[in-house]
């Protein structure tokens, strides 16, 4: 390939033009694409033609059974006996494919689908609502596709201004003079886009998935990955030459958008999701960028401390655990916690371009970076594709781009100031996710503190164009059983933008149902009901499938939704546990073709399966592994103190490498993850402590699953 020929312009959007007229030649010379048509609906794998020769008995028999009552006895029989052929022609196939496929994963998820769907696919719009009007024809339903998704913003009535409790100079000077305490004014240290290598280019390219959604260029990931020895490095010049330039190349800035149906009718463009899906040759660039701007935030400590999104080490669970953590210590304390549930409308959909640019420079973004952040953002189009026909391109004016890697990045930054203006409350941000809370021993004074905090909120969202859904943002108080009945006041009146909030019995967090009592009735409740729709999914498959399928199947469906942030609820009550551990003696009979007499204790041992109790401590203890190897979000660092630290005698406690418990005064305190995972910790033997992370999570269910294998039954005990 001639890529010299690169070198001849300057103009980084002529490059990239130059580079994909020579790529695509070669593409249509040696592999062309070629269009062929499916006449007929494709049949599934187990069918054959005595399925299809009783079937078509069946059916004349059925047409026949209202009128004779010997025709309805036949037809009866037949339709017995055409679901017992499908039922053993797709057990033979099932388990005769798996067996040919053990190897291959990809085919063996293919099949674990088929036999067992867990939703409908979701096909394109077929009809929609206009103005009153039924359009069906695919060329006119994309293009009110396109308008309505890119017109959001404007058809979304931005809240009035009136009396704001902060006014935009303050806000200004709380951002500056936070960047100023971790970056001095005086000091040199901006960011500046460090250059991309041939190495990066081809490692970020190799990372992407091969099944990846194609952008507008037609170019998939599959080609590129088959000539990345020969196009890294051409790439590599078009990359550099955006940076050094400070220019974004215009066909990067190209979205096509599928729309995806939600819930409700489908006639509704409000009921759709829209996929934005950009060119595979962008991701490179924006990740490689992306990753040297979250390095220079995080070296320089200019994230807020309490952001889990988007960040190394950082994840729902440790978000859950901190605020969790820190609301069961104000309840050791005695202490009452105030928490509003703050939900922002549209939020990446409304971020403005102008705002978040001001923001930027605040943060030392150097001046040639800062215009190619401009460009990043500005400039954007975006065509909706309905059944293989596109719609007309429009204009984006706000939001960060998504199906970006970079967006996420932009948004936090975005948010970042908010918490700065809250002193007296504490703040977690989890994206668009927003808790706000304050404790106290006495409801008036917490609300009080909520309402001076939401005024000021509702300030920040005014001045930066973002709206509270006041709807779906709740409060809810929280505290120990006995505070509650105590208190003399245990309601709370607060207000955002002179609109009441509703007071929630719970409130689904980050996945996790938050009650008043933190004791987890809500989410196991909840949990169940997931779990039992999924086993019934494992119920209808089982007959299909291998016993290693439908351990698969298991592990895929069931097991992560049941081991979902366990950590957090897992201080629950034994009762509770108990309902969760009936879940997975449920599974493991299906499993193992099990009756409901058989030892549940063999069952798991047969399975290399633990009881949801022993599941947690050693989540637990693998969380606080990497809390003491520093693997965790800074908000956690206070939770490790060494006892040999504290004094410099030669005791048991210091040689078996033991970390300092906290004092709890009441039950609330030792639920903590805080002091349950350190007393836990403590119990072990000090040469495991010392284990890589896989050899210490491999001891522990080596460990674990030696304690059960000599038990006649399960006892379950607290966690904590």
């Amino acid at each position: 390939m001639p890529w010299k020929t690169l070198d001849a312009y300057a103009d980084v959007d002529k490059k990239l033009e130059c580079w994909n007229a020579m790529f695509m030649d070669v593409l249509n010379k040696h592999i062309p694409l070629v269009t062929r048509r499916v006449k007929n609906k494709q049949i599934p794998g187990w069918m054959n033609r005595d399925i299809i020769r009783q079937i078509c008995v069946r059916d004349k028999l059925k047409a026949r059974a209202k009128h004779s009552t010997l025709a309805s006895t036949m037809y009866k029989r037949t339709r017995n006996r055409v679901i017992k052929l499908i039922t053993n022609a797709k057990s033979n196939y099932f388990k005769e494919k798996s067996v040919e496929n053990k190897d291959n994963t990809r085919n063996l998820w293919k099949l674990l689908k088929q036999s067992a769907p867990t939703k409908p696919t979701s096909n394109a719009p077929t009809a929609i609502l206009v103005n009153g009007e039924h359009v069906t024809d695919p060329g006119k339903i994309a293009d009110p596709f396109n308008d309505y998704f890119t017109s959001i913003n404007a058809t979304t009535v931005l809240p009035h201004y009136g009396n704001l409790a902060t006014s935009q100079s303050e806000l200004d000077i709380l951002l500056q003079d936070f960047v100023n305490s971790h970056i001095p004014p005086s000091s040199q240290d901006k960011f500046c886009i460090p250059p991309i290598t041939k190495e990066i280019v081809k490692a970020d390219l190799s990372k992407i998935p091969s099944n990846k959604a194609t952008g507008l260029d037609g170019i998939s990931v599959h080609v590129l990955k088959e000539a990345l020895p020969v196009i890294s490095s051409s790439l590599m010049l078009i990359y550099n030459a955006s940076i050094s330039n400070g220019v974004f190349p215009a066909a990067f800035k190209i979205a096509k958008v599928l729309p995806l149906h939600k819930k409700d009718s489908t006639q509704e463009r409000g009921n759709y999701r829209p996929i934005s899906v950009l060119p595979i040759l962008s991701k490179p660039l924006e990740r490689h960028i992306a990753s040297a701007y979250s390095q220079y935030l995080t070296s320089n400590n200019l994230l807020y401390s309490n952001q889990s999104a988007y960040c190394p080490y950082h994840s729902c669970e440790t978000a859950l655990l901190n605020i969790t953590d820190n609301w069961l210590k104000a309840m050791d304390n005695s202490e009452l916690v105030g928490t509003v549930f703050l939900v922002l409308s549209k939020a990446f959909d409304l971020v403005n371009h102008d705002i978040l640019l001001a923001k930027l420079a605040k943060y030392h973004t150097e001046t040639n970076t800062l215009d190619w952040f401009r460009s990043y953002l500005t400039g954007r189009t975006q065509v909706v594709s309905v059944s293989g026909v596109l719609s007309s391109p429009l204009n984006l004016e706000v939001r960060v781009p998504q199906g970006s890697i970079l967006g996420p990045l932009l948004f936090s930054i975005y948010m970042n100031d908010l918490p700065l203006l809250l002193k007296n409350t504490e703040v977690d941000i989890y994206a668009d996710d927003t808790t706000i809370w304050s404790s106290g021993t006495n409801c008036t004074d917490i609300q009080n503190t909520l309402n001076i905090s939401l005024d000021k909120a509702n300030s920040w969202f005014k001045l930066n164009g973002m709206i509270p859904n006041t709807k779906k943002t709740k409060h809810l108080l929280i505290g120990s059983a006995q505070k509650l009945i105590h208190s003399s006041e245990t309601t709370m009146e607060l207000y955002i933008d002179n609109i009441k909030l509703e007071e929630a019995a719970g409130e689904k967090l980050l996945g996790v149902v938050i009650d008043s009592n933190l004791s987890w009735n809500l989410h196991i409740d909840y949990l169940i009901k997931k779990l039992n729709s999924r086993i019934c999914l494992l119920k209808r498959a089982k007959v299909y499938l291998t016993f290693a399928c439908r351990k698969m199947l298991y592990n895929a469906l069931i097991k992560p939704i049941l081991e979902y942030c366990c950590t957090v609820w897992g201080n629950c009550t034994v009762g509770n546990l108990q309902r969760v551990l009936r879940l997975q003696k449920r599974c493991a009979r299906l499993i193992l073709d099990a009756d409901t007499h058989e030892n549940s204790v063999k069952l798991f041992n047969k399975l290399d399966w633990l009881p949801i109790d022993d599941i947690i401590r050693i989540r637990k203890l693998c969380m606080l592994y990497k809390i003491n190897q520093g693997h965790c979000p800074a908000y956690f660092n206070k939770y490790i103190e060494h006892i040999s630290n504290t004094h410099n005698y030669n005791t048991r406690s210091v040689s078996n490498n033991n970390i300092t418990t906290p004092a709890c005064k009441r039950n609330s305190g030792l639920r903590t993850f805080h002091s349950s995972a350190c007393r836990l910790w403590n119990a072990l033997d000090p040469e495991p402590k010392t284990l890589s992370h896989t050899n210490f999570k491999n001891y522990l269910s080596k460990l674990y699953r030696s304690m059960i294998s000599f038990l006649d039954h399960f006892k379950i005990c607290k966690t904590f």
